[in-house]
């Protein structure tokens, strides 16, 4: 993002401190709490100022540093990072057509994540989930660390198919027919939150790895959205929508499959569900408007499903690195972040 001039002129006046406003622009105010995504640029700031991995960062509510946020790096944790990406846990949230103002504080370089009110995502770390804080910042959150999986958190199940947990989870399946996944132990509310993973994606022709909704949604015959391969799509990822009456539709192509996709679900008081995958991007419309079917704060416990529909051979596959469900935006607009 582009620096201000003024904020340069105060990082040199008073280099450990970083002043950051935050403007909700919308006529609603956010949740609270509410996870703010702040986007930095060390490389720009100085990344002099910063450990190597910006271990040395902490934010606080105010400028006397007694009231400290949670906050956790999801992405570009190095001081010579262009673009980083950091989730904040405020309170409060931010009031509608208001503006607040939080604080970065930059400890000595060298210093390291405390783990607890500044982490980052469990797969950046020298050991898995050294420094994750997650569970602290957003509303939901599982990094499937160690070698069991978390019966409080989630259900699971298997049909000629493998489910794996060693710091992160696999759930695969080689043989047609066969199917591993898990769902939420305790339904999730869809009251104005978004369910996002962090993940890989594998499919032959004639698998699907389903990121499921249904069951869960009352009155409804959609049954699940989710990434699907055919022969014109393998290795592929895109999402789809399927329906007891419609079958599924012709899948739309988002992109070539990444070493790690961010996959979102959003779910609106209006009663939408917005399908923001792959790494932040919106396709611009609710591929599913209730019209009264579907009420804000009904509840789902489906989760992740790989399933290899056909033949025999090779693999479904999808590899999660964690599970987090954070506050959804006013309208879908995340306040405004300005370095002052």
């Amino acid at each position: 993002m582009p620096v201000n001039p003024t904020f340069l002129m105060y990082l040199y006046m008073k280099p450990f401190t970083i002043p950051i406003t935050l403007t909700n622009s919308q006529s609603s105010a956010t949740p609270a709490p509410f996870q703010q995504l702040i986007n930095i640029d060390p490389s720009t700031i100085g990344s002099s100022y910063f450990s190597s991995d910006l271990g040395n960062i902490r934010f606080y509510a105010d400028s006397a540093f007694t009231q400290p946020l949670y906050a956790w790096v999801e992405s570009g944790n190095s001081n010579t990072s262009t673009s980083t990406n950091i989730w904040v846990n405020l309170p409060n949230g931010v009031p509608a057509n208001s503006s607040i103002t939080i604080y970065i504080k930059l400890l000595s370089v060298g210093t390291e994540y405390d783990g607890v009110y500044m982490g980052e995502a469990p797969q950046l770390s020298p050991t898995y989930g050294q420094y994750d804080n997650g569970a602290s910042v957003f509303n939901f959150y599982d990094n499937f660390a160690g070698t069991t999986l978390n019966t409080n958190k989630w259900t699971s199940g298997t049909n000629n198919g493998t489910i794996v947990v060693n710091n992160g989870i696999h759930l695969y399946t080689t043989t047609g027919g066969g199917s591993a996944g898990i769902s939420f132990a305790t339904a999730q509310t869809t009251n104005n939150l978004i369910r996002e993973a962090a993940l890989n994606l594998y499919g032959s022709s004639g698998s699907d790895i389903r990121d499921r909704v249904n069951p869960g949604l009352p009155g409804e015959s959609i049954s699940d959205f989710g990434y699907y391969t055919t022969s014109s799509y393998t290795n592929q990822a895109v999402y789809f929508v399927k329906s007891s009456s419609t079958g599924v539709t012709t899948p739309v192509f988002s992109s070539a499959m990444s070493p790690l996709i961010l996959d979102s679900q959003a779910y609106t008081s209006t009663g939408n569900i917005y399908w923001n995958s792959y790494n932040y991007g919106n396709y611009g419309s609710a591929i599913y408007s209730t019209s009264g079917t579907f009420t804000a704060g009904s509840t789902y416990s489906s989760g992740y499903t790989a399933t290899l529909d056909g033949g025999g051979c090779c693999e479904s596959s999808i590899y999660i690195y964690f599970v987090r469900i954070r506050a959804y935006p006013p309208n879908g607009v995340m306040p405004t972040v300005e370095l002052i």
